[in-house]
């Protein structure tokens, strides 16, 4: 998603981040080589998957018959930060002109 992002933002000539800040998730090894590099949310992956083979193996229990009330699953997150961020108001947006198609 964010490659995906970064890319329609280029495509409108939208500078990042002078006018907007671009922040992905889970840390791809991919974001350090994004232009610019992506400031991205980073969760643990060996924690994850932990939680995921506990909740795999838990789900057949709940299907057995009656219902589970599902619990709040909440991960350490810290920010990797990279270029694509800058606080509000860090950086004036370079001007910039749009040009546009006569009829």
């Amino acid at each position: 998603m964010t490659l995906g992002a970064l890319k329609a933002l280029h495509e409108m000539r939208i500078d990042i981040p002078g006018r907007i800040s671009l922040i992905g998730f889970d840390d791809l090894d991919t974001g350090p080589l994004l232009r610019p590099p992506s400031s991205d949310g980073d969760r643990p992956a060996d924690v994850r998957a932990g939680r995921a083979r506990h909740a795999a193996a838990a789900a057949p229990a709940g299907a057995r018959g009656g219902r589970r009330r599902r619990q709040p699953d909440r991960l350490d997150t810290k920010l990797v930060e990279r270029a694509s961020t800058a606080p509000p108001g860090g950086r004036p947006a370079p001007a910039r002109t749009r040009k546009t198609r006569s009829r």
